[in-house]
């Protein structure tokens, strides 16, 4: 109300977890009827995608969302699609991209606002969004795949970064963040010479 937003919020079930994605489906279409936003569930077998796109189904069930996302903001006439990644997520993404070689824009990680996507949690820590839900008793979903390091995010995430908090630096995740931070900065430096060298 305060900036005058419409909002739809989209849940997407991925067809992996049977029983407890329903669950998860069904409490965030209540949630978000709660609050009088309405909700648009979007359901697909990400298994069968990723076989048939030679994908993995993590990113097969990347890009399956992504697509009902912009399905959904073409849809309804919005402009923009904000997701909830954070600062561990961030973390997470400038490790991953650090291990499988990337060049300095990938290592930057995610950016804030890219196209019609925007992030608006992205500087919040996990612990700071569990405690405010805390604060206004409001409960939440865990995937319960994210605790099972058959894939390799769910490594970096359950195994690689608490072993660098815990026995090297504390604030690696910030840290991490920071660096990703910077780099972003020089990317952009070298993106706005290379234009005027262009011109």
């Amino acid at each position: 109300e305060q900036w005058g937003l419409r909002l739809i919020a989209v849940h997407v079930n991925h067809g992996i977890r049977g029983e407890e994605a329903q669950r998860d489906q069904e409490y965030a279409c209540s949630f978000a009827g709660s609050l009088g936003i309405p909700c648009k569930v979007y359901k697909g077998e990400v298994p069968e995608l990723a076989k048939e796109q030679h994908m993995t189904e993590e990113e097969a069930g990347r890009a399956f969302r992504y697509q009902c996302f912009e399905e959904c903001r073409k849809e309804s006439g919005l402009q923009k699609i904000a997701v909830a990644h954070h600062q561990e997520d961030q973390a997470e993404t400038i490790l991953f991209q650090l291990l499988r070689g990337s060049s300095l824009r990938g290592l930057g990680g995610m950016r804030p606002k890219r196209g019609h996507i925007i992030r608006p949690l992205l500087g919040i820590s996990r612990k700071e969004i569990e405690k405010a839900l805390f604060e206004k008793q409001i409960a939440y979903c865990q995937d319960s795949t994210n605790l099972q390091d058959a894939y390799s995010r769910n490594l970096l995430r359950n195994r690689v970064i608490p072993y660098l908090q815990r026995e090297i630096q504390p604030a690696a995740v910030p840290h991490i963040v920071q660096a990703g931070c910077h780099l972003q900065e020089i990317m952009e430096f070298i993106d706005g010479e290379a234009e005027q060298a262009y011109h």
